[in-house]
């Protein structure tokens, strides 16, 4: 009797802030805020922890395609892998740079999608543009709120 073969849905977490953020070239820690949660040492972890990711993709159609990859892993039919970049991201030609898995997630492991929305309005009171989003609870992880910011 064989066995099917699960599929392996892939995310990567950078090591390293890329150069459009504010914090660029600083150590994002992302793999080990990750298996602070996955394989918590301490209920406090100097590192903090990281429980999501945020993907999106220029047509807009990225939780849709990523709602139809989670029933797969629901099922059991797939997994989650994350994984960082031994070198430069996507320049393994030049530099022999590989993708290094550092998880792999199954339904078992308690992961899920949820959507997140972002909006933009002018606040006339204080002559600003700010930024509203709108999540569940299980963000505050990460500390994303609900709340306005700026």
């Amino acid at each position: 009797m064989r066995t099917q073969k699960l599929i392996r849905y892939r995310i990567g977490v950078s090591k390293q802030f890329p150069t459009t953020h504010p914090r660029r070239g600083e150590q994002t820690f992302f793999e080990e805020k990750i298996n602070n949660v996955l394989m918590p040492i301490t209920e406090d972890p100097i590192l903090g922890k990281k429980m999501h990711t945020i993907r999106a993709n220029e047509d807009g159609t990225a939780f849709e395609r990523w709602e139809k990859r989670f029933e797969k892993i629901n099922a059991g039919e797939a997994v989650l892998e994350l994984f960082h970049w031994s070198g430069s991201p996507y320049n393994s030609k030049h530099d022999g740079s590989k993708q290094v898995v550092f998880a792999t997630l199954t339904k078992e492991d308690g992961i899920g999608i949820q959507k997140f929305r972002v909006g933009e309005f002018y606040d006339e009171i204080n002559d600003i543009e700010r930024a509203y989003y709108s999540i569940d609870d299980r963000a505050k992880f990460d500390l994303l709120t609900s709340t306005i910011a700026k």
